[in-house]
């Protein structure tokens, strides 16, 4: 499947419906995404001839985070769409450098796709596979004094917040999509253990 259609995928899956809203939001998503990579950018890079595998992971993360707001804005028409497009390539090309001038011959462009896919693994994993677990999710946010409900999409149920609500801290706004109990963070660190071959 493309990645394109993954992110499509996710889209309708959620129901994620194409508004201004949702375009503003993906911009601002946008431009925070890019920002915590040229963080991470800067603190891997800094250094001539050094390398840190932790700032690798947010790098990855980064970009691959990056191509999956775009690819939204894509699927929702969002008129930056092309203009993020050239920001991740310009991005994707500042590592590839770095990665050139420390001898690593791992391709940026591959490891930026498996990073993605497994990215978009994890965001689908926010999903609930059955009523079951549908049931278990509802629960256990009740258990934290989050009010939530389900509704079914496809051959998912899907977990959103009820209200703009505020727990312990953490912001739940009104119709955000919630993680399912069995919800999976991506394992950057396993494919870049793999794949970036550092020389000694």
């Amino acid at each position: 499947m493309s990645h394109y259609n993954l992110v499509a995928q996710f889209q309708q899956v959620g129901n994620v419906v194409t508004s201004l809203a949702i375009k503003h939001l993906y911009t601002k998503l946008f431009w925070e995404e890019h920002q915590e990579f040229i963080n991470a950018a800067h603190e891997l890079t800094v250094i001539p001839n050094t390398y840190d595998e932790a700032h690798m992971i947010e790098v990855l993360d980064g970009l691959a985070d990056m191509r999956v707001i775009q690819l939204g804005c894509e699927y929702h028409n969002n008129p930056l769409a092309g203009y993020f497009k050239d920001i991740e390539k310009s991005s994707i090309a500042y590592i590839a450098e770095y990665f050139e001038g420390m001898g690593i011959e791992s391709d940026i462009e591959i490891l930026v796709d498996v990073v993605f896919e497994e990215v978009m693994r994890s965001n689908m994993s926010k999903f609930c596979e059955s009523e079951e677990v549908a049931d278990q999710t509802i629960a256990w946010y009740a258990d934290k004094g989050v009010n939530v409900f389900s509704t079914k999409h496809d051959s998912h149920w899907v977990i959103r917040s009820s209200s703009n609500q505020n727990v312990d801290g953490k912001d739940y706004p009104e119709g955000k999509i919630l993680k399912s109990v069995n919800y999976f963070a991506p394992n950057i660190k396993a494919i870049v253990d793999l794949e970036v071959k550092v020389p000694q």
